[in-house]
């Protein structure tokens, strides 16, 4: 029997209600409920039964079960105080959150820093990858949390939507395109257009183009979003990424950013986590922040007129789709 099955047993026993013990171990329902029958099916004993309303309550043997399974955890805290001198001696272990390129230079360093101020000594890690990276990352263990722009193919893997981003299409400053009024959608498809883009990520705004019927005529894909920027400064088309990549060259004057009525592009983010695997309390504490931000928080939407940039406010949508820029 493991750790695990143990403590998914004590959090329901204090609830008594799944659902509830699910939220504060940050594991699916699904998941704690296969803890459960792992353990009676290894201890041959009725713990438990179900009660009307989704809540349970424990059997005679289930009480008695209880008290040793508490003493159980009580010894292995003991022994890891006893023996264990590495996490005595430190405060707290680095916390290992991680996000997509744009969301890994947008959103993550201000959610972390409000997660510093009520954590002042606990060690934060920050990586960066695609959203195929956080995925397999998350998958080994190699961090906690993960904010991506593509939902994941695994099952193992909890996702909740978190929010929407403006994206916008852009070239340098003297291209031909910067001198043109309104785009039309066709225009903007024939570019040439430099992406986001490699053998693992496809853009989101060259899926959208596909889905309007136009065939997008990209001469280049890159995997950083500096790549991007890189082609644009030297004129080698129409880039297209997140709006908060490039609006201080946009604001500098060295971007321009290109008016296509009637297209919307957007990205969504998502959040991710290791369905079974027990959250550090680091882990849980930036969930709960994250949680208390998308219900709190309003994402900043970029629209044009006249050539001006203006932001207005609009709540976070609760069910989002897919969508890369």
């Amino acid at each position: 029997m493991t750790f695990k099955q143990f403590m998914a047993f004590i959090t329901v026993a204090k609830h008594l209600n799944i659902t509830r013990a699910a939220e504060e171990l940050h594991i699916t329902q699904p998941s704690i409920s296969k803890q459960l029958s792992l353990l009676q099916y290894g201890y041959r004993v009725k713990l438990y039964y179900k009660k009307a309303g989704g809540g349970i309550a424990l059997t005679a043997e289930g009480h008695a079960f209880l008290t040793y399974a508490n003493k159980i955890v009580r010894n292995l805290d003991a022994l890891k105080t006893r023996f264990n001198h590495t996490t005595v001696r430190t405060a707290t272990k680095p916390f290992t959150v991680g996000g997509t390129y744009a969301l890994a230079s947008e959103l993550m360093p201000r959610l972390l820093s409000e997660f510093k101020k009520a954590h002042l000594s606990a060690g934060v890690v920050l990586r960066s990858g695609t959203s195929f990276d956080i995925h397999e990352k998350i998958l080994r263990g190699d961090i906690e949390v993960g904010f991506v722009a593509k939902t994941p193919r695994s099952k193992d893997i909890e996702v909740q939507p978190y929010g929407t981003h403006p994206l916008v299409a852009f070239v340098h400053k003297n291209h031909p395109y910067a001198r043109k009024g309104d785009l039309t959608p066709a225009e903007l498809a024939s570019g040439p257009l430099i992406l986001r883009g490699g053998p693992r990520l496809k853009s989101g705004a060259e899926a959208v183009l596909r889905q309007r019927g136009y065939k997008p005529n990209v001469v280049l894909r890159c995997e950083t979003l500096e790549a991007v920027r890189v082609a644009v400064r030297n004129k080698m088309g129409v880039g297209i990424l997140s709006y908060d990549t490039v609006k201080n060259a946009i604001q500098r004057g060295e971007f321009k950013v290109l008016r296509v009525p009637g297209l919307v592009l957007e990205a969504k983010s998502f959040i991710v986590y290791h369905k079974e695997r027990p959250l550090s309390a680091n882990a849980r504490d930036f969930l709960a922040l994250l949680r208390k931000d998308k219900s709190e928080g309003k994402d900043l939407e970029t629209t044009l007129r006249g050539g001006a940039i203006v932001h207005t406010a609009r709540a976070r949508p609760h069910n989002a789709t897919p969508f890369a820029g």
